[in-house]
């Protein structure tokens, strides 16, 4: 008798905890969790590849799975939260009845299946599972969408699906998305948007640039690109200074999704105006009447040294203002003593170059010898075109936006030109004790480097006007 009222007592038990069971499976999913089954692939690497207990090398040896070797996947792991390389990520698979993980760069031939689902708000979706990776673009709220794996974000408790749209593949969060299920024909339209006033906001900011250390006079933009998934309404940008205050200030109404800075607000950001000092970056922006600040980085400005150092040069290895022209003319006068040191040292394969610049009379080789001599920029390249490329590209040289008014040329600069008539000639900017615009420039077969100035006009209609002009580019120091 006791042992059937036990045995009653222990099917009650059994059932009691069976119902619990169901119950939970019933009401604790999370909302985000979708029936995306699993995605079949084989082994690609032909030494196999090991099957660990966790999504790393460091893992504990499940088995050896050999080259071809069926897995099934049914996640995938993100080890980096800004990596989407295969190394850095992990599936974690079925294989002989055997569980663990293997990393992604070992498994090719991937067949996925896929649930359809749908986005219930206006959605980034980037190029790998997290808010830290990279945004690849926006989905419209309900848009359809295949989601073909769950993925585990580094640092993240959400949920994140690799997804398909079209024969694309990207990565959401799984809060916002939902799976489409048949409805019924009593179901109401309105059900389908239920979430219209719950759209989660989502704001990334990608590609800034905003160097530590700029220098007095040296044009510089502020980059990065922010985007919201709810429409951004103002931007105001600048600089503030220790205390706080803004020093340099400007605003603008977006009224879009996205905006870039330095074609946004950054024309009306004068950074080269700012005196020696540290400050500090800001930009904010109002999305539904709410400022948030989503840049702030600390810098200095430093005064800069480099254009001194390449005017000392320049007048040290030219003739000087007045010296006469037999001088430097280049049939009968030659380079200065002091030029033909540097050229020697600077430029030691100049003997096997054509006649003139092999002795100094070329505008190429005079610039290049005097930014190589003076220390700024050792790899400053000779020959007009190498020059132009380089200087396009170089981070030590920044292209100022010259519009003619020689006012904003600044001794030092390098000045480079493109006549209508294809005559190319490139020279150093200089401007005297007296204040009078001078040149220090050599010319191919013609001249040997020189001071020239003019109080006449002459010189800024000659070398600083577009008048006849191709192209004409200021180049100047960023240290």
């Amino acid at each position: 008798m006791q042992i059937a009222e036990r045995g009653k007592k222990l099917i009650g038990s059994v059932i009691a905890v069976a119902f619990f069971m169901l119950l939970l499976t019933v009401f604790c999913i999370p909302a985000n969790a979708l029936s995306t089954g699993s995605a079949s692939a084989r082994i690609s690497a032909r030494n196999g590849a090991v099957l660990r207990s966790k999504a790393s090398a460091k893992g504990s040896k499940v088995a050896v799975l050999n080259y071809k070797a069926s897995v099934s996947i049914d996640k995938e792991v993100f080890t980096k939260k800004d990596s989407v390389k295969k190394t850095t990520r992990w599936y974690h698979v079925s294989a002989s009845g055997k569980k663990g993980y293997v990393r992604a760069d070992l498994i090719g031939s991937i067949s996925y299946a896929g649930t359809s689902v749908k986005t219930t708000a206006r959605l980034n979706y980037r190029k790998g599972a997290g808010m830290s990776m990279k945004k690849a673009g926006t989905f419209s709220k309900g848009t359809k969408l295949l989601a073909v794996l769950p993925a585990k974000a580094k640092g993240e408790k959400t949920t994140w699906y690799r997804v398909k749209k079209g024969s694309k593949y990207s990565y959401v969060s799984g809060k916002y998305i939902k799976e489409i299920v048949q409805q019924s024909s009593s179901s109401s339209a309105e059900d389908d948007d239920e979430d219209d006033d719950d759209e989660p906001l989502d704001i990334s900011v990608e590609d800034v640039v905003s160097p530590e250390v700029i220098y007095t006079k040296v044009p510089f933009a502020l980059r990065g690109t922010i985007t919201s998934n709810h429409i951004i309404q103002t931007v105001t940008a600048g600089v503030v200074n220790s205390s706080g205050d803004w020093v340099i200030k400007t605003s603008r109404d977006i009224d879009d999704y996205t905006f870039k800075i330095e074609t946004t607000v950054d024309p009306d950001i004068k950074f080269g105006t700012l005196a020696v000092g540290e400050y500090t970056y800001k930009v904010k922006i109002k999305i539904d009447n709410k400022w948030r600040t989503k840049i702030k980085a600390p810098f200095k400005v430093k005064k800069a040294t480099a254009p001194k150092k390449i005017v000392k040069k320049a007048l040290e290895l030219a003739w000087p203002q007045g010296t006469s022209s037999s001088k430097y003319k280049f049939k009968g006068g030659s380079a200065t003593a002091a030029f033909k040191k540097a050229l020697d040292t600077y430029y030691p394969t100049h003997k096997s170059w054509s006649k003139g610049p092999r002795t100094g009379a070329s505008c190429d080789v005079f610039v290049g010898t005097t930014i190589r001599a003076c220390g700024y920029d050792p790899d400053y390249p000779r020959g007009f075109d190498d020059q132009w490329d380089y200087l396009k590209t170089s981070d030590k040289w920044k292209r100022i936006n010259y519009t003619g008014d020689m006012s904003q040329l600044q001794s030092g600069d390098i000045i480079l030109y493109i006549r209508n008539s294809g005559g190319r000639h490139t020279c150093i900017y200089y401007k005297d004790s007296s204040g009078r615009n001078c040149l220090i420039e050599a010319q191919i077969r013609k001249y040997y480097g020189y001071v020239k100035y003019s109080d006449d006009g002459k010189l800024a209609n000659k070398a600083t006007k577009f008048s006849d002009k191709k192209y004409l580019y200021v180049y100047r120091a960023t240290s």
